[in-house]
């Protein structure tokens, strides 16, 4: 799967690489975005949890090349986490996220369709839900507090003289295990997944 991954980047390196133009002025733009966030850990063996309502929020920067293709780096704090239900027990996940995705559009007028690809590295800074019982080791403190994985969305944006709006649906996919995977771990696998709606608002410098 890393293997994979590390490829899938690369490809869109170079794509970014060779898609340069030297007839375009190159742009940045500063912002913010924010919005709602579902959230889950697939675990296995399964624990019958399902998904938790959060919020993200956070600043973002991107860079143009070309018309069509350019950078996006973001600062976001999210809300992670998984809901049990039988358990009557909500988990939450405080995480510090960086991602960075290479960002494409399609159209020529102000109103755009865009899709963003790339990785996102998360820290956690802190979580809530703790009970510490030993028949129920996910309400167990989390082992790895770094997370990794890789994040793809699609969205819809206005340009305007005052700015860029743009509403995005964004899916992560979690390679590490919050929890060990040892022979002797309670999980083999313990990812974070989740969905994000996000509203954004963008200026040029």
């Amino acid at each position: 799967m890393k293997k994979l991954v590390l490829s899938i980047l690369f490809l869109l390196s170079v794509s970014f690489l060779q898609a340069q133009s030297t007839d375009f002025k190159p742009q940045w733009f500063l912002g913010a975005k924010g919005g709602a966030l579902l959230s889950s850990v697939s675990f296995t063996p399964s624990i019958g949890s399902s998904f938790a309502l959060g919020t993200n929020c956070g600043l973002m920067a991107r860079y143009i090349s070309n018309k069509y293709m350019g950078l996006q780096f973001e600062l976001l704090y999210e809300e992670k986490g998984w809901r049990e239900p039988q358990n009557n027990h909500n988990r939450v996940l405080h995480y510090l996220s960086l991602p960075f995705v290479t960002h494409i559009t399609f159209g020529k007028k102000a109103a755009r369709g865009f899709f963003n690809v790339g990785p996102e590295v998360s820290y956690l800074l802190k979580e809530d839900g703790l009970l510490y019982q030993a028949e129920f080791p996910q309400h167990e403190p989390v082992v790895n507090k770094f997370d990794y994985g890789i994040v793809g969305g699609l969205g819809f944006e206005i340009r305007t003289k005052v700015g860029i709006y743009q509403l995005e649906a964004r899916y992560y996919f979690g390679i590490g295990n919050i929890y060990g995977n040892s022979a002797t771990a309670a999980f083999n696998l313990s990812s974070n997944q989740n969905i994000a709606i996000n509203f954004a608002i963008l200026f040029g410098l």
